[in-house]
């Protein structure tokens, strides 16, 4: 992050984002550190979260379900204010304060 952090300084961005493929699955009380991925009872999800030099962070999420010939998205989840403490690093090149809820969890 902290290199996508210098590419900011260096195209002047003023926002940035990260897509990727998530598993996603409730928790198993009898195994809490179990990861998602390993669970029967799991979803795939693709999830955009986009941060901005003036705004609040935005959060979309969207449930893959996958047939023989078809890759479909299911309904998407927006949330904002979301925490992701990762962009912790391009909030301190544009001298934004990082939220104290972000601190909290």
């Amino acid at each position: 992050m902290r290199d996508l952090a210098n590419r900011v300084i260096k195209f002047g961005a003023d926002g940035a984002m990260i897509i990727g493929e998530m598993w996603s699955a409730k928790p198993d009380p009898t195994n809490p550190y179990k990861r998602a991925y390993e669970m029967d009872e799991k979803i795939e999800i693709l999830g955009v979260i986009l941060v901005t030099k003036s705004g609040e962070p935005i959060s979309l999420a969207s449930e893959i379900t996958r047939t023989d010939s078809k890759i479909l998205l299911g309904n998407i989840e927006k949330t904002i204010g979301a925490t992701p403490m990762m962009f912790a690093p391009i909030y301190e090149v544009w001298g934004k304060e990082i939220p104290q809820e972000w601190l909290k969890k």
